[in-house]
């Protein structure tokens, strides 16, 4: 009877919480496209001379809490500087984003 009653009661537990983590707010692709976008605005005019063909470089960044880009890490490191001058502290619009969350977007530069 004691392990009816607990399997029952681990039921009812996962099916609560599961339950509570499908109840938030995703984000949604129109917004993802909204954020790549801004986030090529920003790159627009940058040095492309490290790079001899068109290629993706996928940057990992954070929002804080004045909506602002801080990047974390690139893929390639001969850019990473270049990247983080031309995105660190730009300000986001997308309300949709978690603060202090890390986010991975890729970007292609085509030479």
């Amino acid at each position: 009877m004691k392990i009816t009653k607990s399997f029952f009661l681990s039921i009812l537990l996962v099916g609560l919480f599961s339950f509570t983590s499908s109840a938030t707010d995703p984000v949604t692709d129109k917004s993802k496209n909204k954020v790549t976008t801004q986030i090529s605005n920003h790159l627009k005019g940058i040095d492309l001379s490290n790079i001899t063909e068109t290629e993706t470089i996928k940057v990992d960044f954070m929002i804080n809490a004045k909506a602002e880009i801080i990047v974390v890490s690139t893929s390639k490191k001969g850019m990473d500087t270049t990247i983080k001058n031309k995105l660190n502290y730009k300000k986001l619009n997308s309300p949709n984003l978690e603060m202090f969350k890390t986010y991975t977007v890729p970007v292609t530069f085509k030479k």
